[in-house]
């Protein structure tokens, strides 16, 4: 019979944590396509063709049904957002309590070291800062933008008057030659 050693019987219970997490935020995606679905039902019934839904095999045609079937999809698409909702928020403190992720943001930060003392190895993720782009403003960048797109547009009204300019003037060399020959 094989032993196996605490760390490696921690990674089968960690393995085996994560599993059971994975499934059931499976389970919430595909929650999702239904609310979709309803949001869509609701919405169509405000047109002048709503979709009818299977549980409907009658037109809707009356305002009365209209409005009763906006009521009920909206019904049931806050119904599976709500369930959504609280299977997440439940993941993320199961989660938490297990120490696999942290509960605050300060919690995150002072887990970006490891171990203390020393010896303790710096996370190197914990050092980027906006996004990886350090010190760069994209604020700056974007209000740039406009004042290049603003001389791209005056190069390119210069260079097709230039255009004109050389059109017309050949346009009026051709009249002054056609009237040139009916003149002599």
């Amino acid at each position: 019979m094989t032993t196996s050693s605490p760390s490696q019987q921690a990674e089968q219970q960690y393995r085996k944590i994560a599993a059971d997490h994975i499934r059931e935020l499976s389970s919430v995606s595909e929650k999702i396509p239904s609310v979709l679905k309803h949001a869509a039902l609701g919405i169509s019934a405000l047109t002048n063709s709503p979709l009818i839904p299977s549980s409907s095999p009658t037109p809707i045609d009356s305002t009365h049904l209209r409005k009763q079937m906006l009521q009920s999809a909206a019904q049931n698409a806050m119904r599976l957002i709500d369930q959504i909702d609280a299977t997440i928020h439940a993941q993320v403190n199961a989660l938490a309590d297990l120490y696999i992720i942290p509960s605050t943001s300060k919690e995150a930060k002072e887990e970006t070291t490891h171990g203390s003392g020393p010896q303790a190895k710096k996370d190197p993720q914990a050092a980027v800062t906006n996004n990886g782009l350090g010190n760069l403003d994209i604020g700056y960048l974007n209000s740039r933008a406009g004042s290049m797109q603003e001389a791209m547009d005056k190069e390119l009204l210069a260079r097709v008057n230039g255009i004109l300019e050389e059109l017309a003037g050949g346009v009026k060399a051709e009249e002054r030659e056609d009237e040139s020959m009916v003149d002599g």
